[in-house]
């Protein structure tokens, strides 16, 4: 589930993600400026965090 609601933040061009090729794998998600000026905006999910 929550794999697939960042792909779906990526697709959106709201996260940006990296992908490090060390073992194990890591990844880490980070909001674009776009993600950055909504959050700033209260355009946030409301259900986030519950």
């Amino acid at each position: 589930m929550l794999t697939l609601r960042l792909r779906g933040l990526e697709q959106d061009c709201l996260e940006k993600r990296t992908v490090y090729p060390v073992v194990p794998p890591r990844v880490d998600y980070e909001p674009t400026s776009l993600g950055l000026s909504l959050r700033a905006e209260g355009g946030g999910d409301s259900t986030e965090g519950k």
